[in-house]
């Protein structure tokens, strides 16, 4: 039972007089506490005519309805009144929290660490124009001579698998480039590699876009078309057990990673994977992009006995020739890039280590001889003369002289 409380009706009165309405001694009007609707205390006016039935209150004085509509009127605006100032003290406690988060979230974002690298505006995570982090600030490649090995290095920097390609990235405008060159091998980290920035070799050109395999690679093997199969899985490298690959599976893991046609297809022929094996058997039709595209089923033996690691060896791929020299093995150098056949050019010094890499890939054995040629290459290259195919060999910004090779055996037929 509620507890009442009078109080002076001299406030109550007032707000009758400025509100019109007359009251007069021996009405009875009651003023009692109760509780707030919103956290603090209203004053509830209680009238005779409170309890009635609507057919009583048909024979009040008008004072009292009067009355009692001014006093719904007073609690609904009091209870507006506190809503509204309870929305906007939640609004601007929201807000202060937004900020504080965002603050903290500022603070918490450390920089990348000296020597990071990136590929940015690329198609997946593993392909993209390469940039380095260097001085607080993200250089872009510069377009001076770099190659396969620093690509080498930039796709196991990322995690990703087997470098696939080096392609001309956009222009360079701005100068803002850093000049990156590593070793024969490629095996260190970019933090390792001499690095230049604002050298006279990144003047003009365009920057560099490389494209790294996703999902799959080959290990161990002596270029980029051969080792040991390895599938990325739950963020590791996983080999994969010679029962559960064949020979459809091997053309599409050599097509995904830009080279020609299977060769062989050999338990442990690269050696063992140090990690773990993958537990599905692919079921490809060899005619998939990526491996990861082929249908898998559950291997029926869930053991991969030692020396079953599959290894690989793709043949290089289709993308040199050698024309207008009267057969297949002689003639001037082009190589397909970006959708068009371009001649080759390399510095005079370069031509035979160059022919070497050329023949090489062609299976046409040994160079016999290199001639000047009188067109001018737009696919500039250097090579040491030990690659498998030319485009593992750097690439050269500038328009080289091209050149003619002659080989000592026909290409074997593929």
């Amino acid at each position: 039972m509620k507890m009442q409380k009078s109080v002076s009706v001299v406030p109550l009165l007032l707000l009758l007089c400025l509100s019109g309405v007359g009251v007069t001694k021996g009405q009875g009007v009651e003023v009692t506490k109760a509780k707030a609707v919103d956290f603090k205390t209203e004053f509830e006016v209680k009238t005779p005519a409170d309890g009635k039935t609507d057919g009583q209150r048909d024979s009040e004085p008008d004072l009292w309805a009067e009355l009692r509509a001014l006093r719904d009127m007073v609690v609904e605006q009091r209870v507006e009144k506190r809503v509204e100032k309870s929305e906007a003290v939640t609004q601007s406690q929201l807000e202060e929290v937004k900020t504080q988060n965002s603050d903290l979230q500022a603070q918490s974002v450390s920089p990348p660490a000296e020597d990071s690298v990136r590929l940015v505006n690329g198609t997946t995570s593993c392909s993209g124009t390469v940039e380095v982090f260097s001085r607080g600030e993200w250089f872009g490649l510069c377009p001076g001579w770099w190659g396969m090995k620093e690509a080498k290095v930039v796709c196991r920097e990322l995690d990703c698998g087997n470098f696939v390609d080096v392609s001309r990235g956009p222009l360079v405008e701005d100068g803002r480039t850093i000049y990156v060159s590593c070793s024969l091998y490629g095996d260190e980290s970019i933090g390792q590699c001499y690095k230049n920035e604002g050298s006279k070799n990144c003047n003009g050109g365009y920057y560099h876009h490389v494209t790294c395999s996703e999902s799959v690679r080959l290990v161990g093997g002596a270029g980029l078309c051969s080792g040991r199969v390895e599938v990325k899985s739950n963020q590791s490298w996983a080999s994969v057990c010679e029962a559960d690959f064949d020979w459809r599976d091997a053309e599409v893991v050599c097509g995904e990673l830009g080279c020609g046609a299977p060769a062989a297809l050999q338990g442990g022929l690269y050696g063992e994977g140090k990690g773990q094996t993958w537990d599905k058997e692919f079921q490809c039709k060899g005619k998939e992009s990526l491996l990861l595209d082929c249908d898998t089923s559950d291997r029926e033996n869930n053991t991969c006995l030692p020396g079953n690691a599959v290894g690989l060896t793709c043949s290089e791929p289709d993308d040199v020739r050698l024309v207008g020299g009267g057969s297949r093995y002689a003639g001037g150098v082009e190589r397909y890039d970006q959708g068009e056949w371009k001649i080759v050019g390399a510095e005079d010094w370069n031509q035979e280590a160059t022919a070497a890499v050329v023949c090489r890939q062609l299976g046409c054995g040994s160079t016999v001889s290199v001639l000047p040629g009188n067109t001018t290459g737009v696919y500039g290259v250097s090579c040491y003369g030990s690659e498998s195919a030319l485009r593992e060999c750097s690439r050269t910004s500038g328009r080289l002289s091209g050149f003619t090779v002659i080989c000592s055996a026909p290409p074997h037929p593929k």
